[in-house]
């Protein structure tokens, strides 16, 4: 109902699989080593084409690729009909999926969801709970505050949900009107002042989850992808977990050990804030 993208950019057109593999096959053969699926669903993958292709059916082709060891999936909508047990199960087997998904729920309370034309707080449990059997998955979401005639109450019944700690990583953005969508002309607009409010509001509370999150990481030996120097001092590499997207997350400080640009090292987490974690390289891993 916010959204112009869909009338931008019209009917889902999934991309055949043969030549998203041949695509895949030639970035590894040129030495890129991280995978990133985006759509604006990556859930309805194939639903326009015909013999039953999936995005399952594409994790399993995909995951047998040679030279790529990790491969992400971005905008999973919360659809209970297509996160299958099929998906569950190619997470499961293929150690280069990636256990991270980002579920855009937008919002959890009922009469928000309903005035966006969004699934119900139903679904987006019963999503979340079902790619919660895969091991180690972590959750990225965004959300939206401030949708018209979003009241204190329905607001609070975000927050409450996003303090049950599911989102390890969580974007907030407030709601603006965008002309030709549905909720352009909704009545009981939210203040921008308190907008902005609500949006610090949540943000310090998801800091706080992410600051917890990470703080349990401490002592852990982790694979991080090696971007380079950081950018204010050749001292320190900058790298990313397995479950931290480039430019949206936060990024691993490598403070010790020496390594090339798109390697894969195993380090050492020595310390950890709300969103970057410290640590260094184990030699000989």
């Amino acid at each position: 109902a916010y959204c112009t993208i869909p009338a931008i950019r019209g009917k889902y057109c999934s991309r055949l699989p043969a030549d998203i593999l041949r695509e895949v096959e030639g970035l590894a053969k040129r030495g890129v080593r991280e995978i990133i699926l985006v759509a604006q669903d990556t859930a309805a993958y194939g639903a326009d084409l015909p013999e039953n292709v999936t995005l399952a059916g594409l994790l399993e082709t995909l995951a047998g690729c040679r030279g790529v060891p990790w491969i992400k999936l971005l905008y999973l909508y919360p659809d209970v009909c297509r996160v299958t047990d099929d998906l569950i199960a190619a997470f499961t087997r293929h150690h280069n999926l990636c256990p991270v998904v980002d579920v855009p729920i937008q919002h959890i309370a009922p009469g928000v969801l309903k005035r966006m034309r969004r699934p119900g707080p139903a679904a987006i449990t019963k999503v979340l709970n079902r790619l919660g059997k895969i091991p180690g998955i972590r959750f990225r979401t965004t959300v939206i505050v401030g949708f018209p005639g979003e009241t204190r109450e329905e607001f609070e019944t975000l927050c409450h949900f996003v303090k049950e700690g599911w989102f390890y990583s969580l974007g907030a953005f407030v709601y603006s009107d965008e002309e030709g969508t549905a909720a352009y002309g909704l009545p009981d607009k939210v203040p921008e002042a308190e907008k902005q409010a609500r949006l610090a509001e949540l943000m310090e509370i998801q800091q706080a989850i992410s600051a917890r999150h990470n703080a349990a990481l401490k002592g852990e030996t982790l694979p991080v992808f090696i971007e380079g120097e950081h950018e204010e001092t050749p001292l320190l590499l900058k790298g990313r977990t397995a479950f931290q997207f480039p430019e949206i997350d936060g990024c691993v400080l490598v403070t010790e050990g020496k390594a090339e640009i798109g390697e894969i090292k195993q380090v050492r987490i020595t310390d950890a804030g709300p969103y970057d974690l410290v640590g260094g390289i184990v030699e000989g891993r």
